[in-house]
């Protein structure tokens, strides 16, 4: 929960033009109507705002003199010109022109969502990834409210398609983090480990992505992170969870440091919202992140290295000795740091460089058992990108693995070590103003399994007009086993899954639709237990995806409506039988809206989540993974309020999950025998939160 003050930061940084100021005036297109979070600012300074949703702007200007005024927004040509500043108030009316074009350029679709700024019209931007209410602040539980994602509330990560968790990769800044969420509680999902306000775009797959990026059976999500600030600022936030203070420095337009401290502490909250567990020890834990940017002639340097601390404890439920409860415990230390450089070796000739180093350790007590595991990963990757004419893009690259894992137990100790290898490449080819076709193959090889996998990837897009096409894409993927297998049979086989998928896709600036069907077929999955492993197991998923977002119809309304079919089969691990997996969630349904009260400065957002019911273990059931929990019901309020304290900018923030109290069970655990069940519970029923944050 302590995420949500991120939250907290998006909705006043898109709204940071309520201060006073010298320089004021409107940014508008040709027809006059007002341009929303347009950038305004001094060229050579680092005094600048954001338009707010009448267009307005607010400049205070602590130099005199003449400068530049800048003023640039997504989908229009940036407009510049001069100002004298000479301690008056100074008016300025800014109208921007379309830079659409009418037939804009075919992209391939399918099985992905970009949100980011690249296009006006692009189905998502990144404030939609985290300003809704059900997201606290989280980019996965914002990525939950779209298409092709189970709704699992009581296990750690994203679930997509039929796929477990470990189906999932993130990859940040063109490299991977091998552990992207806080450590794992028992029923408990925990939340990923970076602030949402870092990443400027968002590309989430749902299948068929390209052949550069693998050891992902089902997705990818692909974060980018900003670039150099407008602008040297600092602020503080205090809420329910904890603080932060963070800095941003820009020196000059080409170089930027930024820091932050985050301390969070769970007490307090959890002393005001009534709990379903019975914590020992509330979540504590300190963070810091650190970032360094400078832009060179033809590209950017970027290093980033974020460290986290952090302890938790609870008890849970003996079901043979009630008055004895199990007692858990974690303590945990992550360090994550990735370095890289992106930028232009010809006109024609562009290359990535960098590497990402992931370290962790956690020290698990369950009783009177203690785990101890240390996971390292250093990850190297340069890829190439050539465009020899306009109509052909091609992209190859090499990326190495250096990776281990050591586990001691009371019973076990061992440690699993490999170094692995991929090589890829893939070409565009725009064959005229309406089609383009993808081809892509990728080769992996795993030192500690001792095999090869070729993996051949196609997509096919067609412009069927201004603002819609149909996209096609056909694959395989591969994933070598988690570590927990490797432990026991280091020799096993790849895993792997064959996707296609089609699509159909309508985006206009203000609204899109998106419709897509798929097929997924597993081969070579894990089945068995401990030390009797094989590849042996298989399954499918297919179904269909629904997606809406209107901006237009309701004035000041943002909305998205999602829908998602799943029939999804497996026999794998330690199933006895062929069965729908407990993490798929036939239907899901999700609503997401927020709606600006201008002249109040109130964005009051809300989110409502339904999803069929999920499957159990039922040990007194005769068919495995047969009985199901009660459907579930998710509705969550959220208010921010935009102001000043002391000159300063300042957004106070609220929330409100489950008010209404739905009963949520997301499955049960029985004791040994089968006659007594407990309910898995969300940790609270119904649960507030209160956030400061101030700019300054």
């Amino acid at each position: 929960m302590k995420a949500i003050i991120f939250s907290v930061i998006f909705s006043c940084c898109i709204l940071i033009v309520q201060a006073q100021s010298m320089i004021t005036g409107t940014v508008k297109d040709k027809e006059g109507t007002p341009i929303s979070f347009a950038t305004v600012y001094l060229d050579e300074t680092f005094e600048g705002s954001s338009t707010d949703l009448n267009g307005s702007f607010e400049i205070k200007a602590s130099e005199h003199g003449t400068f530049t005024l800048v003023a640039s927004s997504v989908g229009f040509e940036t407009s510049k010109q001069l100002i004298a500043v000479k301690g008056n108030p100074v008016a300025v009316d800014i109208i921007l022109q379309n830079a659409d074009k009418v037939l804009g350029p075919v992209v391939i679709t399918a099985g992905s969502f970009d949100a980011s700024d690249k296009a006006k019209s692009t189905m998502l931007k990144p404030l939609d990834i985290v300003m809704n209410a059900g997201a606290q602040g989280d980019i996965y539980k914002a990525l939950e409210t779209l298409p092709g994602v189970s709704q699992v509330g009581n296990e750690t990560g994203i679930f997509v398609r039929g796929g477990d968790a470990s189906e999932t990769k993130t990859i940040i800044d063109g490299a991977i983090v091998e552990k992207p969420f806080y450590s794992e509680i028992p029923n408990v999902a925990s939340r990923s480990r970076f602030d949402p306000f870092m990443f400027k775009g968002t590309i989430f797959t749902t299948g068929g992505y390209s052949a550069e990026y693998g050891r992902a059976l089902s997705s990818v999500l692909l974060l980018e992170t900003q670039d150099i600030p407008e602008m040297t600022s600092s602020s503080i936030g205090l809420n329910m969870a904890g603080a932060n203070v963070s800095r941003q420095q820009a020196w000059n337009e080409k170089t930027t440091l930024i820091g932050d401290f985050t301390y969070n502490n769970l007490n307090l909250l959890f002393n005001a919202v009534p709990q379903n567990i019975d914590w020992t020890k509330p979540p504590e834990g300190f963070g810091t992140n650190w970032a360094f940017r400078h832009k060179t002639k033809g590209g950017m340097f970027k290093s980033f290295m974020q460290y986290q601390k952090g302890k938790i404890g609870m008890h849970q439920t003996n079901f043979e000795d009630p008055d004895n409860p199990y007692l858990f415990q974690n303590k945990n230390q992550t360090t994550y740091w990735n370095t890289n450089y992106q930028g232009l070796i010809s006109d024609k000739l562009g290359i990535y460089a960098g590497f990402a180093l992931n370290h962790s350790t956690d020290h698990v007590a369950f009783d009177s058992l203690n785990v101890d595991e240390l996971s390292r990963m250093l990850h190297g990757k340069t890829t190439f990108f050539y465009d020899p004419i306009d109509q052909v893009s091609i992209k190859f690259g090499l990326e190495t693995f250096m990776e281990d894992n050591a586990v001691a137990t009371g019973y076990y100790s061992g440690k699993v070590e490999d170094q692995y290898t991929s090589a890829f490449a893939e070409s565009d080819f725009t064959l005229d103003d309406r089609w383009v076709f993808r081809f892509g193959v990728r080769t992996e090889y795993s030192d500690l399994i001792d095999k090869w996998n070729v993996a051949p990837r196609t997509s096919l897009a067609y412009k069927t007009g201004a603002n819609s096409q149909v996209s096609f894409a056909y694959g395989n993927f591969y994933q070598k086993p988690d570590d927990e297998f490797l432990h026991y049979k280091p020799d096993l086989d790849f895993e792997k899954a064959t996707h296609l998928i089609l699509n159909y896709q309508w985006t206009t600036t203000d609204r899109s639709f998106r419709i897509e069907i798929y097929d997924k077929q597993y081969d070579n999955l894990i089945k068995g237990e401990e030390f009797d492993l094989t590849n042996d197991g298989d399954g499918y998923s297919r179904g269909i995806d629904l997606f809406w977002k209107d901006q237009k119809t309701i004035r000041n309304l943002d909305y998205w409506i999602s829908y998602s079919y799943i029939d999804a089969e497996r026999d794998y691990q330690n199933y006895p039988a062929p069965a729908t997996p407990e993490f798929v969630t036939d239907h899901v349904l999700n609503f997401v809206s927020n709606y600006s009260i201008e002249h109040m400065g109130l964005t009051p957002g809300l989110t409502y989540t339904f999803a069929s019911g999920r499957r159990y273990v039922n040990p007194n059931s005769d068919q495995y993974l047969s009985d199901k929990t009660r459907v579930y019901h998710n509705l969550s309020i959220n208010l921010s309020y935009v102001t000043q304290l002391f000159g300063n900018f300042t957004v106070l923030y609220g929330a409100l999950n489950n008010p209404f109290g739905f009963e949520q069970i997301f499955g049960y655990e029985y004791s040994r025998d089968g006659s007594q069940r407990e309910a898995i519970l969300p940790t609270a029923t119904r649960s507030f939160f209160l956030g400061l944050f101030v700019n300054f």
